[in-house]
């Protein structure tokens, strides 16, 4: 089991140091951007109609979703700060 774990961190580390990171932070900052969109037409409708439930739920929606996007996009550049780290050492 150990064996398969650190096979498995190797495999992580080529994959990031073929761009796993880079394309990661851009993919989930894409999302984000959307959902960040979403959020700002939602609030706008909320502005004409304040108790539309249907918004509202999606506000609530898009909301989680981008916290959680922005929370991914965190720890991927703070993997990939320790995974320069690792490189530099070598």
């Amino acid at each position: 089991e150990i064996d398969e774990h650190k096979e498995m961190i190797n495999t992580l580390c080529e994959a990031a140091s073929e761009g796993l990171y880079e394309e990661a932070i851009a993919t989930v900052t894409r999302k984000a951007n959307t959902c960040f969109d979403r959020i700002n037409v939602i609030k706008e409708r909320l502005k004409i109609e304040p108790d539309d439930k249907q918004s509202l739920e999606s506000l609530t929606k898009y909301t989680t979703k981008f916290n959680v996007l922005l929370t991914r996009k965190d720890k991927f550049i703070k993997a990939q700060k320790v995974y320069e780290v690792i490189v530099d050492e070598e």
